[in-house]
């Protein structure tokens, strides 16, 4: 009895940027290799080919196939992209199914971890310019203020020196003063200098200055017109949400006594991941669901999309403003942005999520060529995901051929031709 060989699926994967590869290279023939018989039997007459000369069709080697999924989709899909051709039998026992992609919008958009923070332009540290001595404090945690209140008081011995430089400065100011309105009566009477008057004049702009840089200095430290007590004032209107200032206590300038925050409003943070990056869009529509307040939800717009990812953690910043009348939006508080995408947004292709396969070099979908059993691995950007679709943002349009089961196949059987790039014929 004859043994049959069972039959076996094989899988061949060619890079299509391997266009310039012809079936000789890699094979070294040597004279003699192919005898004259064997070309007559092949139908060639004597002469046809000089002896060692040999070209792809002699070998019957198929071609490369072009970077493009066949003739039909050369123009939608350029570049360079690996292929994958499928026995007839691989392809019935891996139930690789090709559909259309749908068009439509994912409702629920996409999910980033999120946190409430303060509106960057209305929170204030309130430090020191000057180390000192808090002598009293005027604001208790939770305190409203309006901008110049009085927070504290504190004693600086930097602040005194400042007082008395500035207290040297007047004295000289006040005794150029006097000469320079004694040079000027000489020079009226006609008995003075005229480089004794320049002088004079000149002396008494430098004290003029010198008084203004000592005044401008104590007040940028928070003093008065005289003495060792700095006042620490409120830099903007809002809530005591931190004090660190104690009676007694010696600060430095890198210690904040107070944060002042204005409430009103508050800043969502999110971060949103690598590959849900492609789904957000400045002034998208968002939606923010906390775990403090399950069943309820906040609607509002992103004002900033972060142009980069931080190197770390691989996500991108968002972030949106919402009012805070009610004050339940606290700082600190974590919950879920959904970004709903911009109301003008149009129509997109939905596939399968598992249609969508993640590679070193990002997420691909594979197509199907004109010819049987070939594949095409093309580059997509994901939108939204949700209850087992994705959108697809670019790379295919609606109505495009996909694999929408089997792409995982697909996708190893790419990833051995990568593993084994380099190997002799």
């Amino acid at each position: 009895m004859r043994r049959t060989t069972p039959p076996f699926v094989m899988f061949a994967v060619v890079w299509a940027a391997a266009a310039g590869c012809t079936a000789s290279e890699g094979h070294d023939h040597k004279e003699g290799d192919h005898d004259e018989g064997q070309h007559k039997e092949a139908g060639h007459k004597d002469g046809d080919h000089k002896k060692g000369e040999h070209n792809e069709d002699d070998h019957g080697a198929a071609k490369p196939a072009k970077g493009a999924h066949g003739d039909e989709h050369g123009d939608e899909h350029e570049g360079e992209r690996s292929v994958v051709r499928v026995a007839k039998e691989a392809i019935e026992k891996n139930d690789i199914r090709v559909e259309k992609a749908g068009s439509g919008r994912i409702g629920g958009g996409v999910d980033a971890p999120a946190e409430i923070g303060f509106q960057p332009d209305k929170v204030a540290h309130v430090t020191l310019l000057v180390p000192g001595r808090i002598t009293s404090v005027k604001a208790s945690l939770g305190d409203k203020v309006k901008r110049g209140d009085t927070l504290a008081i504190v004693e600086s011995a930097e602040l005194s020196e400042a007082q008395g430089a500035s207290g040297q400065a007047q004295a000289a100011l006040d005794v150029a003063k006097k000469s320079f309105e004694r040079q000027k009566e000489l020079q009226t009477a006609g008995i003075g200098a005229k480089r004794n008057y320049d002088e004079a004049e000149a002396q008494l702009r430098r004290a003029e200055a010198d008084v203004a840089a000592a005044q401008q200095r104590t007040r940028v430290y928070g003093g008065g017109s005289s003495g060792s007590s700095l006042v620490v004032k409120a830099p903007i209107d809002g809530e005591i949400v931190e004090r660190h200032a104690t009676v007694g206590e010696v600060v430095d300038p890198e210690v904040p006594l107070f944060v002042v925050a204005d409430l009103s409003a508050v800043a969502v943070e999110g971060r949103v991941y690598e590959k849900d990056v492609a789904g957000v869009e400045l002034g998208a529509a968002a939606r923010l669901t906390l775990q403090a307040y399950p069943g309820r939800t906040w609607e509002g717009k992103l004002d900033y999309v972060s142009p980069h990812l931080d190197d770390k953690t691989r996500t991108a910043a968002v972030r949106m403003s919402l009012d805070n009348a009610e004050r339940k939006l606290k700082p600190g508080l974590f919950g879920t942005v959904t970004v709903l995408g911009k109301d003008e947004s149009g129509p997109r292709a939905l596939v399968p999520a598992s249609a969508v396969q993640r590679t070193k070099d990002g997420d691909v979908v594979f197509v199907p060529s004109r010819s049987e059993g070939e594949f095409h691995a093309v580059p997509v950007a994901v939108g939204a995901k949700r209850e087992g679709r994705a959108e697809i943002v670019s790379g295919i349009a609606p109505g495009d051929a996909v694999v929408v089961s089997g792409a995982f196949v697909l996708k190893s059987e790419m990833m051995k031709s990568e593993l084994g790039e380099g190997h002799t014929h």
